[in-house]
């Protein structure tokens, strides 16, 4: 029986499974598959939190933020939700301090014409990594 070609295979593809669950741990790949890569790239950070945004993914937008920029961005949160035609055209985003950006959006629809929106976007480290402090309006 141990010669049996289709034992050998089973008993192979369980040593596979096994080797690929040891190596790959569960807790690792929820945490890359949560966590997408920008967990330690601000410049990421503040990309994936603008095109969540756009793409009418609050809630995953503002696991992003601090409850202070929460607060600052619902004027825009608002006006996506009033709008469900306008999205963003294009976005632009300059370093200018270490944990501070200069978001520059461009806005628009099929009906409305485009608009440019600026935001100066500020990013610290908290317990769970990288995370937006301020989003403001310029």
């Amino acid at each position: 029986m141990i010669l049996n070609r289709h034992f050998c295979i089973m008993v192979l593809s369980a040593i596979f499974i096994v080797t690929v669950i040891w190596w790959q741990q569960p807790v690792n790949v929820v945490t890359a598959m949560a966590a997408g890569g920008y967990v330690d790239d601000s410049h990421q950070l503040v990309k994936q939190c603008f095109q969540k945004m756009d793409y009418r993914q609050f809630d995953l937008a503002k696991d992003f933020m601090t409850e202070d920029a929460q607060k600052e961005i619902s004027i825009l949160e608002q006006r996506l939700k009033n709008n469900p035609f306008l999205s963003m055209r294009r976005i632009e985003i300059q370093n200018i301090n270490p944990g501070t950006f200069l978001v520059k959006t461009i806005w628009g629809s099929s009906i409305e014409p485009q608009e440019e929106a600026n935001y100066l976007v500020e990013v610290d480290y908290a317990d769970i990594g990288l995370i937006i402090t301020s989003i403001k309006a310029i």
